[in-house]
């Protein structure tokens, strides 16, 4: 599909994030439906497409290179202004916490075995070891210090 042939079936508003179709009998009405997933698909030519990727490819004329990134986490929400090219250590820095963490702290985790608190970090789909700390607090100063180094200076736990 072409740039030119995408702007004129659909038509995106980059303030609200919302797809509508400009041809055939659905004309008019919003394009997409939310997956299980929580991403919104469009289904152009028999082809299923992520409406953020085609966010990007209307606005910009070309597609992402990389992934897409949902500033705010909300994957149904694609404005313009919430959307970014991101790597795939963005994508893990701009995660929420996981069900599984207790400590309500990013990479960082009390062991079971010795009461300890362990910090980790998670860089290009490797996760290094941080050591091992007496406190809560020590651990976390351990994995910022780190996530400034490794993702961005302005990173918060």
């Amino acid at each position: 599909m072409t740039h030119t042939e995408l702007r004129a079936m659909l038509h995106y508003d980059p303030s609200t994030g919302v797809w509508t179709w400009l041809q055939g009998r659905r004309a008019g009405q919003q394009a997409g439906c939310v997956q299980l997933n929580g991403y919104i698909t469009i289904r152009i030519n028999q082809k299923l497409y992520y409406a953020h990727r085609l966010a990007w490819f209307y606005m910009g004329g070309s597609w992402p290179r990389a992934q897409i990134d949902h500033r705010n986490r909300q994957r149904a929400d694609n404005r313009w202004c919430n959307l970014r090219e991101a790597t795939q250590s963005t994508q893990e820095i701009n995660k929420g916490l996981t069900r599984r963490n207790h400590s309500g702290i990013r990479g960082v985790w009390q062991r079971a075995d010795t009461q300890r608190w362990t910090a980790q970090i998670e860089k290009d789909g490797r996760k290094y070891s941080l050591g091992c700390f007496d406190t809560a607090e020590e651990a976390t100063a351990a994995y910022l210090q780190a996530a400034r180094v490794h993702h961005h200076p302005t990173v918060a736990a």
